[in-house]
Protein backbone atom coordinates (compact mmCIF):
# COMPACT_ATOMS: atom_id res chain seq x y z
CA UNK A 1 0.00 0.00 0.00
CA UNK A 2 1.62 3.30 -1.01
CA UNK A 3 1.37 6.16 1.46
CA UNK A 4 -0.85 9.13 0.66
CA UNK A 5 -1.77 12.34 2.49
CA UNK A 6 -4.67 10.38 3.98
CA UNK A 7 -2.61 7.43 5.25
CA UNK A 8 -3.10 6.98 8.97
CA UNK A 9 -0.51 6.16 11.58
CA UNK A 10 -2.26 2.84 12.15
CA UNK A 11 -1.87 1.91 8.47
CA UNK A 12 1.83 2.85 8.47
CA UNK A 13 2.58 0.93 11.68
CA UNK A 14 0.68 -2.17 10.54
CA UNK A 15 2.43 -2.09 7.14
CA UNK A 16 5.84 -2.06 8.87
CA UNK A 17 4.72 -4.71 11.40
CA UNK A 18 3.63 -7.06 8.61
CA UNK A 19 6.86 -6.46 6.68
CA UNK A 20 8.99 -7.55 9.67
CA UNK A 21 6.73 -10.45 10.68
CA UNK A 22 5.26 -8.78 13.76
CA UNK A 23 1.55 -9.08 14.65
CA UNK A 24 -0.53 -6.04 13.64
CA UNK A 25 -2.55 -3.96 16.07
CA UNK A 26 -6.12 -2.68 16.06
CA UNK A 27 -5.25 0.56 17.87
CA UNK A 28 -1.83 2.17 18.14
CA UNK A 29 -2.79 4.49 21.00
CA UNK A 30 -4.05 1.79 23.36
CA UNK A 31 -1.57 -1.00 22.63
CA UNK A 32 0.82 -2.24 25.29
CA UNK A 33 3.10 -3.82 22.67
CA UNK A 34 6.47 -2.09 22.97
CA UNK A 35 7.41 -2.91 19.36
CA UNK A 36 4.24 -1.26 18.02
CA UNK A 37 4.83 1.80 20.21
CA UNK A 38 8.40 2.07 18.89
CA UNK A 39 7.15 1.83 15.28
CA UNK A 40 4.65 4.64 15.99
CA UNK A 41 7.36 6.71 17.65
CA UNK A 42 9.71 6.40 14.67
CA UNK A 43 6.88 6.94 12.19
CA UNK A 44 6.16 10.24 13.96
CA UNK A 45 9.82 11.27 13.74
CA UNK A 46 10.01 10.36 10.05
CA UNK A 47 6.72 12.11 9.33
CA UNK A 48 7.82 15.28 11.09
CA UNK A 49 11.10 15.33 9.18
CA UNK A 50 9.31 14.78 5.87
CA UNK A 51 6.78 17.49 6.66
CA UNK A 52 9.48 20.12 7.13
CA UNK A 53 11.85 19.07 4.33
CA UNK A 54 9.63 20.59 1.66
CA UNK A 55 6.88 23.20 1.36
CA UNK A 56 4.05 20.72 0.88
CA UNK A 57 0.89 22.32 -0.50
CA UNK A 58 -1.34 20.31 1.82
CA UNK A 59 0.55 21.72 4.84
CA UNK A 60 0.29 25.31 3.58
CA UNK A 61 -2.51 27.80 3.94
CA UNK A 62 -2.85 31.54 3.41
CA UNK A 63 -3.05 33.88 6.36
CA UNK A 64 -4.12 37.49 6.77
CA UNK A 65 -3.91 39.74 9.81
CA UNK A 66 -5.29 43.26 10.17
CA UNK A 67 -2.51 45.19 11.85
CA UNK A 68 -4.12 48.00 13.84
CA UNK A 69 -2.54 49.74 16.83
CA UNK A 70 -4.47 49.96 20.10
CA UNK A 71 -3.12 53.47 20.75
CA UNK A 72 -1.08 56.10 18.89
CA UNK A 73 2.70 55.54 18.81
CA UNK A 74 2.39 51.94 20.00
CA UNK A 75 5.84 50.40 19.51
CA UNK A 76 4.79 46.74 19.08
CA UNK A 77 1.74 44.51 19.11
CA UNK A 78 1.27 40.75 19.45
CA UNK A 79 -1.11 38.54 17.50
CA UNK A 80 -1.90 34.93 18.34
CA UNK A 81 -0.71 32.36 15.83
CA UNK A 82 -2.94 29.49 14.71
CA UNK A 83 -2.72 26.43 16.96
CA UNK A 84 -1.32 24.35 14.08
CA UNK A 85 1.31 26.97 13.12
CA UNK A 86 4.82 25.75 12.31
CA UNK A 87 6.44 28.54 10.27
CA UNK A 88 5.88 31.17 7.63
CA UNK A 89 6.82 30.11 4.13
CA UNK A 90 9.87 32.13 3.09
CA UNK A 91 9.25 35.47 1.37
CA UNK A 92 5.46 35.29 1.56
CA UNK A 93 4.68 38.03 4.10
CA UNK A 94 3.60 41.26 2.42
CA UNK A 95 2.11 44.53 3.63
CA UNK A 96 -1.09 45.04 1.61
CA UNK A 97 -1.26 48.82 1.96
CA UNK A 98 2.34 49.61 0.94
CA UNK A 99 2.66 46.55 -1.33
CA UNK A 100 6.13 45.95 0.11
CA UNK A 101 7.45 42.73 1.63
CA UNK A 102 7.53 42.56 5.40
CA UNK A 103 10.98 42.26 6.97
CA UNK A 104 11.54 39.42 9.36
CA UNK A 105 12.00 37.56 11.41
CA UNK A 106 13.93 40.27 13.23
CA UNK A 107 16.40 38.91 15.79
CA UNK A 108 15.96 39.73 19.48
CA UNK A 109 18.91 42.14 19.62
CA UNK A 110 17.70 44.28 16.70
CA UNK A 111 14.14 44.23 18.00
CA UNK A 112 15.26 45.56 21.40
CA UNK A 113 17.41 48.20 19.69
CA UNK A 114 14.33 49.44 17.81
CA UNK A 115 12.21 49.44 21.01
CA UNK A 116 14.83 51.39 23.01
CA UNK A 117 15.41 53.86 20.17
CA UNK A 118 11.62 54.08 19.76
CA UNK A 119 12.14 53.66 16.04
CA UNK A 120 8.68 53.99 14.50
CA UNK A 121 9.02 52.07 11.26
CA UNK A 122 6.15 53.00 8.97
CA UNK A 123 7.18 52.13 5.42
CA UNK A 124 8.14 48.49 5.96
CA UNK A 125 6.40 46.11 8.33
CA UNK A 126 8.82 44.27 10.63
CA UNK A 127 7.97 41.13 12.53
CA UNK A 128 9.24 38.41 14.82
CA UNK A 129 7.82 35.42 16.65
CA UNK A 130 7.99 35.37 20.43
CA UNK A 131 6.06 33.21 22.93
CA UNK A 132 3.98 31.59 20.17
CA UNK A 133 2.78 34.98 18.97
CA UNK A 134 3.48 37.12 15.93
CA UNK A 135 4.83 40.51 16.99
CA UNK A 136 4.55 43.47 14.61
CA UNK A 137 6.78 46.51 15.06
CA UNK A 138 5.07 49.92 14.93
CA UNK A 139 1.48 48.90 14.20
CA UNK A 140 -0.50 51.61 12.44
CA UNK A 141 -3.74 53.30 13.51
CA UNK A 142 -4.82 52.86 9.87
CA UNK A 143 -7.38 50.04 9.81
CA UNK A 144 -6.54 49.32 6.15
CA UNK A 145 -3.06 48.04 6.99
CA UNK A 146 -2.92 44.28 6.83
CA UNK A 147 -0.32 41.63 6.22
CA UNK A 148 -0.73 38.60 3.99
CA UNK A 149 1.37 35.48 4.34
CA UNK A 150 1.56 31.78 3.64
CA UNK A 151 1.76 29.63 6.77
CA UNK A 152 3.06 26.09 7.11
CA UNK A 153 1.12 24.02 9.60
CA UNK A 154 2.13 21.05 11.72
CA UNK A 155 -0.72 19.00 10.25
CA UNK A 156 -2.76 18.94 7.07
CA UNK A 157 -4.68 22.11 6.28
CA UNK A 158 -8.33 21.21 6.80
CA UNK A 159 -9.30 23.43 3.89
CA UNK A 160 -7.17 21.38 1.50
CA UNK A 161 -7.54 17.81 2.78
CA UNK A 162 -10.86 16.03 2.34
CA UNK A 163 -10.18 13.28 4.85
CA UNK A 164 -9.91 14.40 8.47
CA UNK A 165 -7.79 11.45 9.63
CA UNK A 166 -4.96 12.26 11.99
CA UNK A 167 -1.57 11.19 10.71
CA UNK A 168 0.57 12.20 13.68
CA UNK A 169 -0.32 10.76 17.05
CA UNK A 170 1.72 11.63 20.14
CA UNK A 171 3.17 8.44 21.59
CA UNK A 172 5.21 8.20 24.77
CA UNK A 173 7.61 5.29 25.08
CA UNK A 174 8.98 4.27 28.44
CA UNK A 175 11.74 1.72 28.59
CA UNK A 176 14.00 0.41 31.30
CA UNK A 177 17.54 1.12 30.22
CA UNK A 178 20.13 -1.03 31.99
CA UNK A 179 22.44 1.02 34.18
CA UNK A 180 19.98 3.85 34.85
Amino acid sequence: MPASPNTTLLEIVNLVARSVGHPVTADVASTADEAILRMAYYANIAGSELAYMHTWQWLSKPGSISVVADMPDQSEKAYDLPTDFHAFADDTMWNRSTQLPAIGPINAQDWQWMIVRNAMITTRMMWRIRNKQLWIKSPSMDARRSVLSMCRSIGPSTAQVKCQKTLWLPVTITTDIPGN
